[in-house]
């Protein structure tokens, strides 16, 4: 299991990357759609899967070497619910930004994880 919990990161940190790009690029020409905000959704759900695992992970021992790797994984989770909670509030172009800049948070926090592995 701790094979699939470290080869998804590399995996997941690619998919935020294209989804701030894509994301971005539709909030800058105006044609943020429906699509956004299923893509913030699937990053979310592997975000959640991958921490599952690694909370299986730790209640068998074999807990990550830095304790600053939980609040990284709760800050990329959070990064990513924030867009979907402003939904109602913000415009679909304002969401593709919001959802942008999360994907960039929650990257940066992949990252970070995965140094703190």
């Amino acid at each position: 299991m701790s094979g699939v919990h470290a080869g998804v990161g590399p995996l997941l940190a690619v998919g935020l990357l294209v989804l701030a790009v894509l994301a971005a690029a539709a909030a800058l020409t105006g044609r943020a759609g429906a699509w956004v905000e299923r893509v913030r959704l699937l990053a979310l759900a592997v975000v959640v899967g991958e921490s599952a695992i690694g909370l299986a992970l730790a209640l068998r021992g074999a807990a990550p070497s830095e304790w600053i790797h939980w609040p990284y994984a709760v800050a990329a989770g959070v990064a990513l619910l924030l867009p979907g909670m402003l939904r109602s509030e913000l415009t679909p172009t304002r969401r593709a930004a919001a959802v942008a800049l999360a994907a960039v948070f929650a990257l940066a926090m992949s990252w970070r994880l995965t140094a703190t592995g």
